[in-house]
C-alpha cells in the first residue's frame, strides 16, 4: 500500500479546513489526519483572513509546537510553506495534525483557514 510503479514512494498531500467562528483562546482544532508510516515533509497553511493577534502552533497530541512554533499568522490569501527539519520523520502511529491558539487572542469571526501537509509514504 502506499507505493506504485515498482517501489516509487507515494506522495500524496493531506487537506484540512477550519471555518473561523470566534473560537475562543486555548483552543485545539484537528485539521489533518496523517496514517501510520508517513513522512511529513512540508506543510502549507493558507487563510482568506488574518488571525490578528492570535498566535497559532501547528503540532500533534504530544507536542503542540512540532510542525510551527506560536506565532502569529497574518498573511491572506497567500499559502505560508513551513516544516521544523527534525518533524521529518516516519510516523510510528496514525496522526492528527493540530493547529493550537494560545491565551493571546481568541480566532477572528469568520474566513476559512487551510491547512495541507505534504508527505511521503514508503
Amino acid at each position: 500500500a502506499g507505493v506504485y510503479k515498482s517501489g516509487t514512494p507515494y506522495r500524496p498531500s493531506f487537506k484540512g479546513t477550519l471555518t473561523l467562528a470566534s473560537q475562543g483562546t486555548s483552543k485545539t482544532i484537528a485539521m489533518v489526519r496523517l496514517p501510520k508510516g508517513a513522512i511529513p515533509v512540508n506543510l502549507r497553511i493558507s487563510s482568506d483572513t488574518s488571525l490578528g493577534a492570535a498566535k497559532i502552533a501547528i503540532g500533534n497530541a504530544s507536542v503542540a509546537n512540532k510542525y510551527r512554533d506560536s506565532a502569529v499568522f497574518t498573511t491572506t490569501n497567500q499559502p505560508v510553506e513551513f516544516m521544523k527539519p527534525g518533524a521529518m520523520s516516519v510516523l510510528a502511529a496514525d496522526e492528527e495534525v493540530l493547529v493550537s491558539n494560545d491565551a493571546t487572542a481568541a480566532f477572528p469571526a469568520s474566513g476559512t483557514v487551510t491547512l495541507e501537509v505534504d508527505a511521503i509514504i514508503p
